[in-house]
């Protein structure tokens, strides 16, 4: 199993995409959504643009495991039916997931994966799936005024 995470610059409720007890992933880190397998983790963490909404960086808004794989015009899509998404009720990290090398939090453009050690990655799998309720615990934190101009920067 590998953990995967990265800085969700803009939560619109499009990337990831809810769908009824699903949560897909395509389209915004291509990176991952190369490299990725089947039962891996994805983790996605507060942008530090968030900071005016009461949120520092060490937040998750949603993590994911990819419970399945569909390929779309040549796109991979990744598929989990065990997800928590927090979106604006964001929760904060615990502390024994932000010291050293192992850090959970990346602050820029790109992800992290391959310095997590397996004690690491399991106990942030117990953490999440034992303190969570799978599915949706919020609304997504960019409003649409937001949204329509990050879709003029994304594309």
């Amino acid at each position: 199993m590998n953990l995967f995470s990265y800085v969700v610059e803009h939560d619109t409720g499009e990337v990831p995409l809810l769908g009824r007890n699903k949560c897909h992933l395509s389209g915004c880190k291509k990176g991952i959504e190369n490299k990725v397998e089947v039962g891996d983790w994805v983790v996605g963490t507060v942008s530090k643009k968030r900071v005016d909404l009461n949120h520092s960086p060490d937040y998750i808004v949603y993590a994911m495991k990819v419970t399945g794989i569909v390929h779309t015009n040549s796109k991979r899509v990744l598929v989990s039916n065990q997800f928590y998404y927090f979106g604006k009720n964001a929760i904060p990290i615990q502390k024994k997931f932000l010291r050293g090398k192992q850090k959970l939090t990346k602050y820029c453009r790109g992800y992290k994966y391959s310095m997590f050690s397996n004690n690491f990655k399991r106990k942030f799998v117990e953490w999440i799936s034992g303190g969570y309720a799978v599915g949706k615990h919020g609304d997504p934190y960019d409003n649409s005024e937001n949204k329509k101009s990050c879709k003029k920067r994304c594309k």
